[in-house]
């Protein structure tokens, strides 16, 4: 009876409790291992979630990048005419194309579990891509039309693809950025959840080490040196090191219903949850290191800097690679180093702009190691990191363009001295040909003399010109207000209609005298511009009051829309008068039937300064490009034909011409036989004292469609 009841203590004291405490160790170890993987499984997937978006919004960034780049490509062939209107349709069917499925992959990014991290930079993104877009399809509308306008809207473009690609960049940085705080917060779990895991152990080791010690003092060596291996434990030592010690520790924990054997059992299962532990740690230090790699290896360079020192504080591959360092190089220098135009004073005061302005995008060259200079796009950002002032830096290599954009001009350059080589290799032999003989010298004498005489003749033309057109202008207005006088009394039919022509004709010469006194004041120098307010739908109206009579008996509709243009500019309310009644004059005379519209809208606004552009279209005969290189040259018609047909002296629009560079503006034409021409004057305004100035592109009621 005693020794069952020795049996039943030695029981309950040795291997109940042994025994439990390998049930809680093995329950222990599972949980633990379970909670890890846990974490583990989650904290990889949230990390390749982060990155797989970020390597979206690069590639989006990088293919339209080759977007603007086909597109500068294409507009550099057409000015070369090497593009005609087919192949520039060819490209605007692509672009659209391409910026299809470009905003899709755009719109994709909504749709990860985290965009709410890209939120508020999403807008901004999406914007400038569709400006991009716009001002692209714009460009190659006009690329084999106005290659000049073309280029203007591939520079919005471009602008609106820098902004673009900022935000593209804050996107992808802020999903690295959640990478790195999902893996981060992860490996802060896995610490704190090991080391309470391991302080949970230890303690238990440890009380069950103290109750087996007490209970059986034969033991006392093989407790000893399990005790010692649970040490090295506790301190994150591997404490079966070497074979013998692992094999002793197996033999005791081969002792079943023992409790120096459940002990070693226990000792076998704390180093397995040791190795899992360790081996997890390693699982988050390999992840940590692909993070870091993934921005080691951007295209980009990705600095941050100390706003101070303007050391290097942090770098990836592509930093130095771009300059030709190594990393131990790259490290020992600071932003004084790499500059190839700036002092240090200059890069302190652009380290202050950058600082006062929260962030700045500019163009820089910088000296690699070997001394060359390079272009770089750098985009800085202040941060400040951990008590300490800093700034983000993301630089981009744009040598390559910068010396394709310095090579087109060396071209250029060469291409005009090549030209000038020529002409000068003709001048020689110009020269040699009238060294051969006297007789073509005495002739290059009599024709100089010939010309001064020439040009005397033109200046005594001049004025016997003006003199002439004033002498009879003063009788002409006579008999036109005599002629009217009697017009008004006269009731013979007959008498009236001989009247009307006899009217018609002194006006038909009155307006060729004010022609040619005009055309001879600008070729003197005389004529001068006389600026004020004025209202420019009195103007316009006036205009049509003058050449409504005409249209009407051609049954014309005559149209006018004055857009978004202030209703006082100040300026020249007469000479626009004047050229807007030449180009309304020659529609209405060159066009049988049809209509005759005039359009005016600001091109430009900037202060209380705008740029207008009048248009008067027709849908008259047309003019081919041989006939248009006639127009705005004086005494020239585009087609002698005209002058039997319609009359005229060819100076109106040689006189419009001069009108719009005195105004400091220009005119020109657009026109297709047998499809109408547009003729267009640009010329900058003041805004009147009591008019408010539209925003440019701003739709407005049009004005009364017809006067």
């Amino acid at each position: 009876m005693l020794q069952l009841l020795t049996r039943q203590r030695f029981f309950l004291s040795f291997f109940f409790p042994v025994a439990v405490a390998l049930i809680l160790g093995a329950g222990f170890g599972y949980a633990v291992q379970h909670h890890t993987n846990t974490v583990q499984r989650h904290a990889f997937q949230s990390q390749e979630e982060d990155i797989r978006v970020a390597m979206q919004a690069e590639n989006i960034t990088r293919k339209l990048l080759e977007v603007k780049l086909r597109l500068a490509k294409a507009l550099a062939a057409s000015k070369a005419q090497q593009i005609d209107e087919g192949q520039a349709y060819q490209l605007h069917t692509l672009i659209v194309d391409e910026t299809a499925a470009l905003e899709k992959s755009l719109t994709d990014l909504t749709s990860s579990q985290d965009f709410r991290h890209i939120r508020s930079a999403y807008p901004d993104a999406l914007s400038a891509f569709k400006e991009f877009r716009q001002f692209a399809l714009m460009s190659t509308d006009q690329m084999s039309i106005d290659q000049s306008l073309a280029g203007e809207h591939l520079i919005s473009a471009t602008t609106y693809y820098g902004t673009f690609a900022l935000r593209m960049g804050d996107i992808a940085k802020a999903f690295m950025f959640h990478a790195g705080e999902n893996a981060a917060q992860t490996r802060s779990e896995l610490q704190d959840f090991s080391a309470r895991m391991t302080l949970y152990s230890a303690l238990a080791v440890t009380a069950f080490l103290a109750v087996w010690f007490g209970l059986s003092l034969s033991t006392s060596r093989q407790l000893d040196r399990l005790n010692s291996i649970l040490q090295k434990l506790s301190r994150g030592e591997n404490g079966l090191g070497n074979y013998r010690t692992f094999s002793q520790i197996k033999a005791m924990a081969e002792r079943k219903g023992t409790l120096i054997g459940d002990m070693a059992d226990a000792v076998l299962a704390f180093q397995k949850t040791q190795d899992e532990r360790r081996m997890a740690l390693a699982d988050l230090h390999d992840r940590e290191e692909l993070h870091a790699s993934i921005i080691s290896q951007a295209p980009i360079g990705i600095v941050v800097v100390d706003s101070q020192t303007l050391q290097f504080i942090s770098f990836n591959d592509a930093t130095f690679e771009s300059l030709g360092y190594t990393r131990e190089e790259f490290s020992a220098l600071s932003l004084y180093n790499l500059q190839a135009q700036l002092n240090p004073e200059q890069v302190d005061a652009k380290v202050r702009n950058i600082v006062a302005l929260g962030g700045l995008d500019f163009e820089t060259q910088r000296l690699d190691k070997h001394g060359n200079t390079r272009d770089f796009w750098v985009s800085m950002r202040p941060l400040h990191l951990q008590d300490r002032d800093c700034m983000t830096g993301i630089w981009m290599d744009i040598t390559t363009r910068k010396q394709a954009e310095r090579e087109l001009t060396r071209y250029r350059d060469e291409l005009e001295q090549l030209v000038g080589e020529r002409t000068l290799d003709l001048e020689k032999t110009s020269q040699a040909l009238a060294q051969q003989t006297l007789e073509l010298q005495h002739t290059n004498a009599q024709l100089r003399s010939a010309k001064a005489m020439a040009d005397d003749a033109n200046l005594a033309k001049s004025a016997f010109l003006a003199n002439m057109s004033h002498e009879i202008r003063t009788p002409m207005n006579a008999i036109i207000g005599l002629t009217h006088l009697i017009r008004r009394d006269a009731t013979n039919h007959h008498q009236r209609q001989q009247l009307d022509k006899v009217s018609g004709a002194a006006m038909h010469l009155l307006s060729v005298i004010n022609d040619i006194l005009d055309f001879s004041k600008i070729e003197a120098g005389k004529m001068t511009l006389d600026p004020t307010d004025f209202e420019l739908e009195k103007v316009i109206t006036n205009v049509f009051t003058i050449t409504g009579d005409k249209a009407e008996s051609k049954g014309l509709e005559v149209t006018a829309e004055l857009g978004n243009v202030p209703p006082t500019l100040h300026g020249d309310g007469v000479r626009l008068g004047q050229i807007l009644t030449n180009f309304m004059g020659n529609a209405v005379k060159f066009t049988e039937n049809g209509s005759v519209s005039l359009r005016a809208f600001v091109t430009h606004s900037e202060d209380n300064q705008v740029t207008v552009r009048f248009e008067v279209r027709d849908t008259g005969i047309g003019l081919s490009p041989e006939q248009q290189n006639k127009l705005f040259v004086a005494f020239q018609q585009a087609d002698v034909s005209t002058t039997r047909t319609h009359g005229g002296t060819g100076l109106g629009l040689a006189i419009s011409r001069r009108l719009a560079d005195l105004m400091g503006g220009q005119v020109g034409i657009r026109s297709e036989p047998g499809k109408g021409s547009t003729f267009w004057f640009e010329a900058p305004f003041g805004v009147g004292a009591n008019a408010v100035p539209a925003p440019l592109n701003k739709p407005c009621p049009p004005k009364p469609a017809c006067w």
